[in-house]
């Protein structure tokens, strides 16, 4: 990376610069949004995300991966009952929790928990 570019730059793709022309972009507008480009994620989301999965894994190496579906399973029923709820946040907030329990890759927490994987 360039000494210039802000910390967290980064290239846009060829395919991503194609998107932006055959959206009717011109180059130096694609120049602009390519400057801008800066990953910048929220970092609470990302500690909580990281400090989640490594809790995940710390327990179930000491309880067995029982516990791994257990969590899964309580996340599967926090969704199921906000779905219901009359609430607005609920919902959402329910939708979230329902995609990260259909998504995520339960099993590779299993792995790493297990040990056959550094992780």
């Amino acid at each position: 990376m360039s000494e210039d570019k802000p910390f967290g730059w980064r290239p846009l793709s060829d395919e991503q610069k194609e998107k932006y022309r055959q959206d009717g972009w011109k180059d130096d507008a694609i120049a602009q949004f390519e400057a801008q480009n800066i990953y910048s994620p929220n970092d609470t989301a990302v500690l909580a995300y990281e400090i989640s999965i490594a809790t995940l894994v710390a327990a179930a190496k000491r309880h067995g991966a029982e516990f791994i579906h257990d969590v899964r399973s309580e996340l599967t029923a926090k969704s199921d009952k906000g779905a219901a709820s009359d609430s607005v946040e609920d919902r959402v907030e329910a939708e979230i929790l329902r995609e990260f329990v259909e998504d995520g890759d339960w099993e590779s927490l299993i792995t790493r928990a297990s040990g056959d994987s550094d992780g």
